[in-house]
């Protein structure tokens, strides 16, 4: 095992640690309703956002073009 090897396998163990103490999350039952404008303003920016990865790419996602839609 090499030391790139190495560091990337005791962050794994140091992330996993974070996980496994953290607690349990829960619906907030308290929260407001958003409007459908806000929804709107949502949806138009994923989009753009999306567009922008298709034409500048992100190969640390799978190369260019690829997305997880």
């Amino acid at each position: 095992m090499d030391r790139r090897d190495s560091l990337i396998v005791s962050a794994l163990g140091a992330v996993t640690a974070q996980w496994a103490s953290a607690p349990p999350a829960t619906a907030a039952g308290t929260g407001r309703r958003v409007g459908t404008q806000l929804a709107e303003l949502h949806d138009n920016r994923l989009g753009a956002l999306r567009r922008l990865d298709d034409q500048v790419g992100s190969p640390e996602c799978g190369g260019e073009g690829a997305s997880l839609r």
